[in-house]
């Protein structure tokens, strides 16, 4: 298990490959040619005439898995989430994004400045939901599959951001505090949220995980880590081992902010223009409390809480297990969470489709910092 000593040399690195691409941009004053190739990237991930050779070298060299990649394990942890893909992206959206903006040394404040880049947060959270669907896609971490692309960009995005936001008024004063923006901690905690505490929330809401799916699972999410350039010395060896990692992670980084606060509350009205009607609003802050556990909930995000029906429901799932028994006794609500997610998952479907989402770019003025 990694300790203090080293993580806090990790909060102090970004990404040196992808950071030399973006910063030759800058230092050459072609922050409009980077915006332009961003969003060529955005549009279509494919690669227009005239990339020039630093960029062409990132994208050839970090396009290829690690050797330690298993085809085998990488197909059956895809083929777990598309057969549960409405459950994940339930447990997506109201535990691994949200958990992220408890990161109060530099990770909310990152994310808070990222929105106010593209001036709505919420397109920031469908780019990262499209790029979750995208790796996990069959075949999207295959040779020239999407996966990679999406993972690709989102890692020269993240170089960007980085340049961005340490040049910022925002991030000056703490660079001690917080390191570098999108450092390798905060990658390392990312790369959790999105694997084994998923898998948590999976499990909280009634799935039963093989242990080598979980497993798998996981070796697929390091294996997306490798292309997003995160140091492979902060993989934990397996699942139970990344359990401990991510409980240093909650208590080096998880503070109460106004950045995580302002995010959640964001995060709270992006999932009620996604939930269809009017009827499970009330019980958005209940699911958030429910899978992202009640001290982070009281004491990080602050949470409103909430007595609609549907808290009942949570409460069987916890004490009951209402997987196994659910169906013998109240088979109704059994059918209305699952029904929940899937109508959940179509709608941000339709999100993603209608041109809502735009490429981040980053301003001029940032040569003038």
């Amino acid at each position: 298990m990694v300790n203090d000593t080293f993580l806090d040399q990790m909060r102090g690195t970004g990404d040196p490959p992808a950071d030399s691409v973006i910063e030759g941009f800058i230092t050459a004053g072609e922050i409009p040619e980077l915006n332009a190739l961003m969003g060529a990237l955005h549009a279509n991930m494919a690669r227009p005439a005239g990339y020039p050779t630093p960029l062409a070298a990132y994208l050839e060299t970090s396009a290829q898995l690690p050797a330690w990649a298993d085809p085998a394990r990488i197909l059956r942890a895809q083929r777990l989430f598309t057969l549960h893909g409405p459950l994940f992206g339930m447990v997506m959206l109201f535990k691994s994004l949200p958990i992220l903006y408890a990161g109060g040394k530099g990770g909310a404040q990152v994310l808070a400045m990222t929105g106010q880049l593209t001036q709505h947060y919420r397109r920031r959270a469908g780019e990262t939901l499209r790029f979750i669907l995208d790796v996990m896609e069959p075949g999207g971490l295959g040779p020239g599959g999407k996966g990679v692309r999406t993972a690709q960009k989102v890692r020269l995005m993240h170089a960007a951001i980085r340049a961005y936001a340490s040049a910022a008024p925002g991030w000056q004063g703490h660079e001690v505090e917080w390191g570098r923006p999108i450092n390798q901690e905060e990658l390392a905690g990312t790369l959790l949220a999105f694997s084994t505490v998923t898998l948590e929330g999976a499990a909280a809401l009634g799935l039963r995980i093989h242990r080598q799916d979980a497993e798998a699972y996981f070796h697929t999410w390091k294996v997306i880590g490798h292309i997003l350039g995160i140091d492979p010395r902060l993989y934990p060896e397996s699942v139970p081992a990344a359990a401990g990692c991510w409980k240093a992670l909650v208590r080096r980084n998880f503070r109460r902010t106004e950045a995580g606060l302002l995010l959640i509350r964001d995060h709270q009205e992006f999932l009620t223009e996604l939930i269809p009607g009017r009827v499970f609003d009330r019980g958005i802050p209940t699911l958030l409390r429910y899978l992202m556990g009640r001290k982070i909930s009281n004491t990080v995000l602050d949470l409103p809480k909430s007595s609609a029906p549907f808290a009942l429901l949570l409460f069987l799932m916890e004490v009951f297990h209402l997987e196994k028994i659910g169906y013998l006794i109240f088979p109704f609500l059994v059918r209305a969470a699952r029904k929940l997610s899937v109508d959940l998952m179509e709608s941000l479907q339709k999100y993603l489709v209608t041109g809502q989402s735009r490429p981040f770019s980053i301003p001029p003025s940032l040569t003038e910092h």
